[in-house]
């Protein structure tokens, strides 16, 4: 199928999907037109004027819907699609947004780091009320490893004894001996 080439063509169709989808609904305002009436006069109300112009058949109805449907389908294919991702530049600078989901944290906390000194960046362009920050992978990992944390102990306190047993000590309540 073609795209359209102008707003023109596109437009045409979207008249021309509302033209067949009136013939339908024609079809069916003839069709349910006399139960409607008899309903009417059941209540003691006077019955609806029939509709104005020619009768509408099944055939010109099932047509009609055919139409519309394809008409559907082509818009449906018109529909913006989404944004593709931009590939990288193999240059190895990261935005705020991929540093932080290579940190692991928020971009607040990455901006605390580069506030604090301890995550260097690049500026990009010559913007000075925001700069553009770029963040290099060897700045990334060095701030990893530096932010690091080792499971050791406190020097200063001792190691606990484990219980030799695993069933739950038992306290006996004062006066109980």
């Amino acid at each position: 199928m073609t795209n359209p080439s102008n707003s023109t063509e596109l437009s045409g169709r979207v008249s021309r999907s509302s033209a067949s989808l009136a013939v339908v609904v024609d079809y069916l305002a003839d069709a349910l037109l006399p139960a409607f009436n008899e309903m009417r006069a059941a209540y003691g109300i006077e019955p609806a004027p029939p509709r104005p112009g020619p009768t509408v058949t099944l055939e010109q109805a099932k047509a009609a819907a055919a139409e519309y449907w394809a008409l559907e389908a082509l818009r449906a294919e018109h529909v913006r699609q989404p944004q593709t991702v931009r590939a990288r530049p193999p240059d190895g600078l990261h935005t705020k947004a991929e540093a932080a989901a290579k940190l692991g944290c928020s971009i607040k906390t990455l901006d605390g780091y580069v506030k604090a000194g301890a995550l260097p960046y690049l500026p990009l362009g010559h913007g000075k009320k925001r700069p553009r920050k770029r963040f290099t992978d060897a700045a990334l990992n060095d701030l990893i490893t530096t932010q690091t944390r080792k499971d050791v102990p406190c020097p200063s306190t001792p190691p606990r004894a484990r219980h030799s047993s695993s069933w739950p000590r038992l306290r006996t309540p004062p006066g109980w001996c």
